[in-house]
């Protein structure tokens, strides 16, 4: 009875995000609930309190970091099966429909490296991946604090497209209201070039508001010993205001963490697949928030 098990498994983890997210409690239940409100969300990232005035120094003293990256090793093998996933979009993956219909639109893009770099993420934007894989990796968008954003993060068909990366960045940080907004990405010297007319093709409501803001592109510590001098002199975190000594490499660690369990996730089929993936996010992001005071009380 393995394969039962395992189903019952699947149904039950589902019902702990649902009752987790506080799902139960919607007149509509499952039906009534919102993208993303089953994550587990960052308590120390900016966000809207009612009635409290916004600080002078807002710019920058308000400050939500974002960081962006690809994951080759979590890997999803063709199966051709049916296997929707039962939480889709409800957790850390985007809405599968409205990306797929994104990523589509835009077709084939052809990324012209002109970064003096030895990153390949631009090269072999669309080589990485082929018939063998329905999914070559996994896109994802993570907050300063370790904790995966809500719909951030998607499934990448072939390599590192800007379609698929900006769909990401977009939906993960389309309800932000900080007023600076910081985006470490190990290949933003090239991602950040017309970034404002790529994301006008993704939908509104899916779609940050980034005119209103101060937006900054910032290359991690460790990824930007790979780039050129002039990378170095406009991208590095070492030379902005107002940084502290933010390394840009948290998303890193969360994929160090996660690569063991690629080995189980890339057998499944695709709905299988999503589930599991958001359900580890979910531990993850939660083991963070029970720990974030000591941690900061360590830092301080």
């Amino acid at each position: 009875r393995y394969d039962e098990l395992m189903r019952a498994i699947r149904l039950w983890k589902h019902l702990l995000l649902l009752k987790r997210g506080g799902i139960g409690l919607l007149p509509g239940g499952v039906n009534d609930a919102e993208e993303g409100s089953c994550a587990v969300d960052c308590p120390a990232c900016p966000r809207e309190v009612p009635d409290i005035p916004e600080p002078s120094d807002a710019v920058t003293s308000i400050t939500e970091f974002v960081m962006l990256d690809a994951n080759f090793r979590l890997k999803s093998k063709q199966r051709n099966l049916r296997d929707p996933p039962l939480g889709g979009g409800l957790a850390y993956y985007v809405k599968k429909s409205v990306y797929m219909a994104h990523v589509l639109a835009c077709g084939e893009q052809t990324e012209i490296n002109v970064c003096d770099s030895g990153l390949h993420a631009i090269d072999h934007a669309n080589t990485r991946g082929g018939s063998v894989y329905a999914a070559s990796g996994v896109g994802a968008c993570q907050c300063r604090h370790m904790l995966v954003k809500a719909n951030g993060v998607g499934d990448l068909q072939k390599g590192e497209k800007y379609s698929n990366m900006d769909f990401i960045f977009a939906s993960a940080t389309k309800n932000s209201i900080a007023p600076r907004r910081v985006i470490s990405y190990d290949i933003a010297c090239q991602w950040h070039k017309h970034l404002h007319a790529r994301l006008a093709t993704i939908p509104n409501n899916y779609r940050p508001d980034i005119d209103r803001c101060v937006v900054e592109f910032v290359i991690p510590k460790f990824h930007i010993g790979a780039h050129g001098a002039s990378c170095q002199s406009k991208f590095s975190l070492n030379y902005r205001p107002f940084m502290g000594r933010t390394d840009g490499e948290n998303i890193e660690r969360g994929w160090a963490w996660l690569n063991p369990a690629s080995l189980s996730t890339r057998e499944m089929g695709p709905g299988a697949r999503q589930d599991a993936l958001d359900d580890q996010w979910s531990f993850w992001n939660w083991r963070i928030v029970v720990s974030l005071g000591e941690s900061v009380n360590s830092s301080s």
